[in-house]
């Protein structure tokens, strides 16, 4: 494992999270907090940013409104985003910091330009049956509600490039059991990224 060493002479390692929506990226990083492990967030940061500019916006706009930013902006914008938060500090336990939700590879080429080696990619995978119900079971404002809005969802992500991303990860979680089995295999996956 590779690590980065900041203008600061501190080491560290960024790990970019990705997968398709309900494959678990979130549950990865809840666990990876509970940890001690900084988490930041590429849809957190859309969120805030679309109720900034919308108070009474509709959380189905999210997703349009995210690639309007991309238009207008580029398509690595909230990339550039979050590494200005994170900047060139490393902090966290042992030096680990997990960035949710990459999607493109326009996304890793930021990360990787900025942190250089110190930037990897783990994947969390599901089948899309596995996935449908737990978007289904969570009803976060932005989740598909039937097949058809999953299946348009899908296509966005895919359209993003997300399936670049998820086909070139360092690491990858298979997510298809209980959440005990996902939070074992996460732990003992944080263990040696840690080391």
């Amino acid at each position: 494992m590779t690590s980065n060493r900041t203008e600061k002479g501190t080491e560290f390692k960024l790990i970019g999270v990705t997968g398709m929506p309900g494959s678990g990226k979130g549950e990865v990083c809840r666990i990876a907090g509970e940890e001690g492990v900084v988490v930041k967030s590429l849809g957190d940061a859309v969120r805030k940013r679309f109720f900034q500019l919308f108070p009474d916006g509709d959380p189905k706009d999210i997703g349009s409104f995210a690639n309007i930013e991309r238009e207008r902006h580029g398509e690595e914008v909230w990339a550039r985003r979050l590494a200005e938060d994170i900047g060139d500090r490393a902090i966290g336990k042992d030096d680990l910091i997990l960035i949710d939700g990459i999607r493109s590879h326009h996304e890793v080429s930021v990360f990787k330009e900025l942190f250089g080696d110190g930037f990897l990619t783990l994947c969390i995978h599901s089948s899309p049956g596995t996935r449908y119900g737990r978007l289904k079971d969570r009803r976060r404002g932005d989740d598909p509600v039937d097949p058809t809005e999953f299946a348009e969802r899908d296509r966005r992500e895919l359209g993003w490039g997300l399936g670049d991303v998820i086909a070139m990860s360092d690491f990858m979680l298979v997510n298809e059991g209980s959440l005990e089995e996902l939070e074992a295999r996460a732990r003992d996956l944080l263990k040696r990224l840690i080391e």
